[in-house]
């Protein structure tokens, strides 16, 4: 829920060029990441909206054409799922809420919290959740509730005409969430009965539910918006990036 937790990096990348108000500078220093936690909230609102002059589509939501997780027949919930057009919606609403920037290790984390995270997808399923069979395809919506996501990124440089450029090498994305609520529409070839007993079935046993659609689920986030930074830290100077 790698999204939003891109945004204070961002913030930093752009502020080098004369960019739009709401994005502001944060120098190298002691201060450096109690500055973007200030200046990165003060821009998400506007960032995530987009942003023609940086080529940045909107990040309210986020898109994943398609998402598959594989069976595991070593854990209780063992499915087959893959998930179509799906749209990961709210994480506009997170807050920044720590910042480490290490310039020497070229190594950056960012903690936001978000109060709700909202998935909509079409979907298709075929595995067991405990010893039941579950299967079936259509409509699912899924909600995250107090979501903790921590951004990791690493990067190495490269000289461009003379001048030094961040290149990224490495994202990542966990989260972490007090409560997870599911609903599958169409289980069982829209068995009514069946289809809302194993959707109690599936939220009785969110915790285990989540140990398994978190990891591909971060790891697909990271994906779709790593793109964003390397198409500014690719024209963007270092130094302007982090001045001095």
């Amino acid at each position: 829920m790698k999204s939003v937790c891109l945004v204070p990096l961002l913030i930093g990348l752009a502020a080098a060029a004369s960019l739009p108000s709401y994005i502001k500078p944060c120098k190298r220093g002691a201060k450096l990441n109690q500055c973007a936690v200030v200046n990165g909230n003060a821009a998400i609102p506007s960032f995530v909206k987009g942003d023609a002059k940086l080529k940045i589509a909107t990040l309210e939501p986020v898109h994943i054409k398609e998402l598959s997780i594989k069976e595991n027949s070593a854990k209780s919930v063992a499915l087959n799922l893959t998930f179509i057009d799906m749209k990961i919606k709210n994480l506009s609403t997170g807050k920044l809420v720590d910042s480490n920037i290490d310039l020497n290790k070229r190594h950056i984390e960012f903690t936001v919290n978000v109060p709700k995270v909202v998935f909509d997808s079409q979907y298709t399923i075929n595995g067991r959740i405990l010893v039941l069979p579950i299967r079936g395809n259509g409509p699912c919506h899924i909600e995250l509730d107090t979501v903790k996501l921590l951004y990791v990124l690493d990067y190495k440089m490269n000289k461009v005409k003379g001048v030094d450029h961040a290149v990224i090498t490495n994202t990542d994305l966990g989260f972490e969430a007090k409560k997870m609520k599911v609903k599958l529409d169409n289980l069982f070839n829209g068995d009514k009965a069946l289809g809302d007993n194993m959707n109690i079935v599936l939220n009785d046993n969110w915790e285990e539910l989540l140990s398994q659609l978190g990891p591909p689920i971060a790891k697909a986030i990271a994906l779709a918006v790593k793109p964003i930074v390397d198409k500014i830290v690719s024209q963007v100077p270092f130094d302007q990036i982090f001045p001095k």
